[in-house]
């Protein structure tokens, strides 16, 4: 008989990177001139985010996340919503091309 936490345990292990508790508070920023959202970062990893927001079903696809007092911005797209609650990857982790510029080669 499978218990719920050999399921949990095993849905853990398959996570690329450790979740750490947050509890700490961000705003979302958007594209456009919409007035940035506040919200509580309640976990967070080196790929991503668990996220309390009211009205999840209303955000875009992608938004940038700063998290409050540290000066720290990511770029953000949402991998799952929930009533209150969004999971959010980092754009541009596992390519660390993305989002750079290319250089020009000059002709030598």
């Amino acid at each position: 008989m499978t218990t719920i936490a050999s399921v949990k345990q095993a849905f853990v292990e398959k996570r690329r990177f450790f979740r750490y508790r947050a509890n700490c508070q961000a705003r979302i920023e958007f594209d456009d001139l919409t007035p940035p959202r506040p919200c509580t970062i309640l976990d967070i990893s080196g790929g991503g985010a668990r996220i309390a927001v009211t009205s999840p079903r209303d955000l875009p696809l992608e938004f940038s996340l700063v998290i409050s007092g540290l000066n720290i911005t990511r770029r953000t797209r949402i991998v799952w919503r929930s009533d209150d609650e969004i999971g959010v990857s980092y754009v541009g982790i596992g390519n660390p091309d993305q989002g750079r510029r290319k250089r020009n080669k000059s002709p030598n």
